[in-house]
C-alpha cells in the first residue's frame, strides 16, 4: 500500500489517480553516466541493509536508499533516480527494482554497488498490449524467480541471473481463471516449503476488491497445486479483500495475509468496506484463521487495516487507515488475535508507507509526512528518537538484505 501511494491506490483500488498522477511521469529517464557511484562497504558487524523505495511527494521522481541495519545506522539516498511508481524486492544479495503501471521493467543492482545496473528487462512479452504493471518478484534461486504481473492474466518464470533479455523469461503460470475478466489482479508472493503462494485481488471493472483467492504454484514444476478448497478453481478463497501483504513466521509455521478492505474516498463518492483484516494460512492443510478483523460500517475500531509485520508469535503490528494520511500504528498477538488499543510510540495521524521487520527484530516504519523512517523496538513498543532521513524524497517500501 504505498506511495507507493500510486500503488496504494492499485493495490486498493484507486486506480484512477494514478492514472491522471503517474501519466505524466513515465517519460522520465535517467542518464547512467552521470549517476554517482556509490559503494556500499559492510561494517564489523553485519546483520544486513536496509533497501529503501523512496518517491517525491508530488510524484515528480523515484530513487533508491540504502541504510545500514545495524548501529550507528547510515544512508545514502537519491540513488539510480527515476519515475515514481516504483517498489522494490531482494534475494538478500542483490535488489531487484519494478517500474509499474506503463513503465513495466525490472531491473538488478548489487546491494554493494546500488547504482550500478546490472540487467534491465521487460515485462512484457513482444507485441503484448497494456501494461503488465508488475508488482513483485519472487526470488525462488539463483537461476528461477516469479514476476506478478498485476495487470496481465500471466505471471512469468524468469531467471535474475540471465545475461540476455532473450534467456530472461523461461516460463510462465495462466491465473485467468481466478477472475471473470481474465485478470486478477496478483499483488505480492511468497514461498515456503517448496511452494510460491500468490494473492490476488480480483477487483471488478469499477476497481471495487472481489473475491479474493491465494494460489499455490509447486517450484520444482511450475504447475499449480490443487488445495481443494474451492470449487472453481485450484485455489485457497480469503475471507478479506485486497490482500496486500504475505509474511511467513517460522515461530508459527504460519503465512499471515493482510487485506485492506476498501479505502473509502467521500470526494469520489466512496464509502469505506470493512471487508479485511489479519488472518493466518498454514502452508501445509491451506486452513485459514480470521486472527484480527476490522469490523464493519457500524464499529470499525482500527478504520482499515491497511499494512502488517510480525516479529514474533505473539507480537506483532499492523497499520490503521482512518484516511488519507490519517494512519495509526497498533500492536496485537498474532496467536490470539488480542490488539492493543493505544497507538504504539505515539504514532497516530501519521502517513505511513510501509511497516518491516529487520533482522534484528526492529520494526521499521516508513513515515511519509517526516521524510524518513521511524525504527521502533518491539520489548519496549518505544522509537528510537532519530528518524533515519530519506533526504526530499518520501520512503516507501522497506526490503531488507542478509
Amino acid at each position: 500500500m504505498s506511495y507507493s501511494y500510486p500503488d496504494s491506490i492499485k493495490r486498493r483500488s484507486r486506480f484512477l489517480l494514478i492514472t491522471l498522477l503517474a501519466l505524466p511521469l513515465l517519460s522520465a529517464c535517467v542518464d547512467d553516466d552521470e549517476t554517482e557511484v556509490v559503494i556500499i562497504e559492510p561494517g564489523p558487524v553485519y546483520s544486513g541493509e536496509a533497501i529503501i523505495a523512496t518517491v517525491a511527494s508530488d510524484f515528480s521522481s523515484g530513487a533508491t536508499s540504502v541504510a545500514s541495519v545495524d548501529k550507528p545506522r547510515t544512508i545514502v539516498n537519491d540513488i539510480s533516480p527515476t519515475i515514481s511508481d516504483i517498489t522494490v524486492t531482494t534475494d538478500g544479495n542483490n535488489i531487484y527494482r519494478l517500474e509499474r503501471f506503463m513503465a513495466d521493467n525490472v531491473t538488478k543492482f548489487s546491494v554493494q554497488k546500488p547504482g550500478e545496473v546490472i540487467w534491465q528487462y521487460s515485462t512484457l512479452d513482444a507485441g503484448e498490449d497494456g501494461s503488465s504493471n508488475p508488482h513483485d518478484f519472487v526470488v525462488a534461486s539463483d537461476s528461477k524467480a516469479y514476476i506478478l504481473r498485476y495487470g496481465k492474466a500471466k505471471a512469468w518464470v524468469v531467471n535474475p541471473s540471465a545475461t540476455t533479455a532473450d534467456g530472461f523469461k523461461t516460463g510462465e503460470i495462466d491465473l485467468s481463471a481466478y477472475d471473470p475478466d481474465g485478470v486478477p489482479q496478483m499483488d505480492k508472493g511468497i514461498i515456503v516449503n517448496g511452494k510460491l503462494f500468490i494473492a490476488m485481488q480480483a477487483l471488478d471493472p469499477s476497481w471495487a476488491p472481489g473475491q479474493a483467492y491465494v494460489a499455490v504454484i509447486d517450484i520444482a514444476t511450475d504447475t499449480e497445486i490443487d488445495t481443494e478448497k474451492s470449487t472453481i478453481n485450484n485455489g485457497i478463497p480469503l475471507p478479506i479483500t485486497s490482500p496486500e501483504k504475505l509474511h511467513y513466521s517460522a515461530d508459527t509455521g504460519l503465512i499471515y495475509i493482510q487485506g485492506a478492505g476498501r479505502l473509502g474516498f467521500p470526494a469520489w463518492d466512496i464509502d469505506a468496506e470493512y471487508d479485511g483484516g489479519i488472518i493466518s494460512l498454514d502452508p501445509e492443510s491451506y486452513e485459514i484463521e480470521m486472527i484480527v478483523d476490522d469490523g464493519d460500517s457500524q464499529s470499525a475500531p482500527y478504520g482499515n487495516i491497511a499494512d502488517m509485520a510480525i516479529v514474533s508469535a505473539t507480537k506483532g503490528y499492523f497499520v490503521g487507515y482512518d484516511g488519507w494520511q490519517d494512519n495509526t500504528l497498533y500492536s496485537f498477538n498474532p496467536t490470539t488475535g488480542d490488539v492493543n488499543p493505544t497507538a504504539v510510540a505515539n504514532i497516530f495521524a501519521k502517513d505511513i508507507a510501509d511497516i518491516e521487520v529487520d533482522r534484528l527484530g526492529m520494526l521499521w516504519v516508513a513515515s511519509r509526512g517526516d521524510f524518513g523512517v521511524i525504527i521502533v523496538e518491539p520489548a519496549t513498543d518505544l522509537s528510537e528518537e532519530q528518524i533515519l532521513s530519506t533526504g526530499a524524497l518520501v520512503p516507501d517500501t522497506i526490503v531488507f538484505t542478509q
